[in-house]
């Protein structure tokens, strides 16, 4: 199943807009996200989010890096779910990576643990364009209750 979600916080008084995408599959994308990656272009930056748990460079995130090659657009590469794993297996991943794509940053993170989420907040408010405001600062995505809660 995929799912995306679009949501935006402030941050510094910056209002950051970013939209998730979520696939199952190991073997291939959904023409949603297919269609999703056609549009690199438009970004600022890109946050490419691997699980450090991982041995090896899969299936789907190879068509997804694939895809961040091609556009070369500015990437930061975050390894999430570093308190499952020892430092040896994260400075693998962050080799294997980094010999494939020139990252702007590399931020190991823990989600549930809450390590380094603000140093990723920074790295990305360091690459966005200054704009206008989209949306009203009470207002925290375009989802419904029902839709989140799916």
């Amino acid at each position: 199943a995929f799912k995306v979600y679009l949501f935006f916080i402030l941050y510094h008084h910056k209002e950051i807009a970013y939209i998730i995408t979520s696939y199952k599959s190991r073997n291939n994308l959904s023409p949603y996200v297919e269609a999703r990656l056609s549009k690199l272009r438009f970004v600022d930056i890109i946050v490419f989010v691997i699980d450090a748990t991982s041995e090896e460079i899969g299936r789907g995130d190879r068509i997804i890096l694939d895809k961040i090659i091609e556009s070369k657009k500015k990437c930061i590469l975050v390894i999430n779910k570093i308190d499952l794993v020892d430092k040896a297996q994260i400075a693998k991943l962050i080799e294997l990576y980094s010999n494939e794509y020139n990252f702007q940053a590399v931020i190991p993170i823990s989600v549930t643990k809450n390590k380094n989420l603000d140093v990723l907040l920074d790295e990305i408010e360091a690459h966005l364009k200054p704009g206008p405001a989209y949306y009203d600062t009470e207002e925290y995505t375009d989802q419904t209750l029902r839709q989140l809660a799916e």
